[in-house]
């Protein structure tokens, strides 16, 4: 049972690090796209 907690800890963590990696993608992202369009 405690491995079963163990392991839902980690896929929790790891879920945290891959949403914040994607929103910090998405926002570089933006800020070229951002960037790009006040060019033209």
């Amino acid at each position: 049972m405690d491995i079963m907690i163990f392991l839902g800890c980690i896929l929790l963590l790891v879920l945290f690090v891959v949403v914040s990696v994607v929103a910090s993608m998405l926002g570089i992202i933006g800020g070229v796209a951002a960037e790009e369009d006040d060019e033209e």
